[in-house]
């Protein structure tokens, strides 16, 4: 049983821990492109869909894995004769959610 609290509480841990460095990140990007207006401005105006679109589709993406995770534990499927369990099944859920926020971002921007 202590096997299981502690692995419970090292997942919690580290899904916050990701959350957090990645805001932090963004925090730190807008930074860094907020200290030269011009050249931020620029890249807002030139390539807003890649500054902007692509990490909030990369966040939104783990926000669905966690919730899929948090509603029904681990996340296992079968699809296309494969069997995704393990760490496989998360990181395939994540590359598909992902490119479906891309392929929104692409076809509705």
């Amino acid at each position: 049983m202590n096997d299981k609290l502690t692995s419970a509480v090292l997942k919690s841990v580290v899904a916050w821990a990701a959350v957090v460095l990645v805001i932090v990140a963004i925090m730190v990007t807008f930074w860094l492109f907020l200290s030269d207006m011009k050249r931020f401005q620029t890249l807002m105006v030139d390539h807003v869909r890649a500054v902007v679109g692509i990490p909030i589709a990369a966040i939104s993406s783990f926000c669905v894995l966690l919730v899929f995770e948090v509603r029904a534990g681990q996340v296992e499927f079968e699809a296309l004769g494969f069997k995704f369990h393990g760490g496989a099944g998360p990181a395939v859920i994540w590359v598909f959610s992902f490119l479906a926020f891309v392929a929104a971002i692409r076809l509705l921007w």
